[in-house]
């Protein structure tokens, strides 16, 4: 039960306070170069300020990028604010005139400008982070395995770290089961041998069928290109951690008749 909750509550929770002051902080160093800096290049853009030559006004040069089209944006000044709702940075930019520059259109080059002031979001998608499937609730991974425009490959990640929660949490009592047998096979003088026997059997057998099951669903026959997979389904490769220490459970079960 405390496993359980742990893995939708508690983990998730902390997760995402965390992942949020780490962004935060990213966020804010960005801010900082931006605004005392002359040049800055990130992933999806990058900012050249220019200072004209005896007291002349400044201009800025940005290059952004946005799928396959790049947007050269010359502007007069520009005010920096963070935005940390949507982890990323807002431009507002004054006097700016924008070049859309896209290499599948014969146009190469198509002008459009806005006179006054603009406002526009950049994403920090080089150095942010987002959360792992592993450290997302259970109502989460549902969402994500029921969103059709997410890719089959991401649907069955979910689909399958749903059921290795699960699974994990359940295996705890095989696991506090297996460690009760272990203590009955020994003497009064080796009960910390079964102890470090049970840990030899969970590093041998239980963390390395995770491995595997993960590897059996995701990567086994997968296609990246048509993003169609042959792998097992993903409750198979999720529970087998859990049908395995089951198994062994059960084959070491001490014999009580003689007791």
């Amino acid at each position: 039960i405390f496993s359980i909750a742990n893995s939708e509550w508690s983990a998730p929770w902390c997760s995402k306070i965390l992942l949020q002051l780490r962004n935060k902080t990213v966020i804010d160093l960005a801010l900082k170069k931006l605004n005392d800096d002359d040049r800055y290049m990130d992933k999806n853009f990058s900012v050249l300020k220019l200072k004209g030559r005896k007291g002349a006004e400044s201009s800025v040069v940005i290059y952004r990028n946005e799928g396959n089209k790049t947007q050269e944006i010359i502007a007069e000044n520009l005010k920096l604010s963070p935005d940390y709702l949507h982890n990323s940075i807002k431009l507002e930019l004054v006097n700016a005139n924008i070049t859309v520059i896209d290499p599948f259109n014969k146009d190469a080059k198509s002008m459009s400008g806005f006179s006054e002031s603009g406002v526009m979001s950049v994403n920090l998608s080089k150095e942010l982070e987002s959360r792992k499937n592993s450290e997302k609730s259970f109502q989460e991974l549902i969402n994500i395995s029921n969103d059709m425009s997410k890719t089959n490959f991401a649907r069955r990640k979910s689909i399958f770290e749903l059921h290795r929660k699960l699974s994990s949490s359940l295996s705890c009592v095989f696991l506090g089961i297996l460690g009760m047998f272990m203590g009955l096979r020994m003497s009064s003088g080796s009960k910390l041998m079964g102890v470090f026997l049970v840990m030899g059997l969970v590093l041998l057998i239980y963390l390395p069928s995770i491995v595997i099951g993960k590897w059996l669903v995701l990567d086994y026959h997968y296609d990246k290109l048509t993003d169609i997979s042959h792998g097992l389904a993903p409750w198979i490769g999720g529970w087998l951690p859990f049908v395995l220490i089951g198994i062994v459970t059960t084959l070491l079960k001490p014999n009580f008749k003689g007791a």
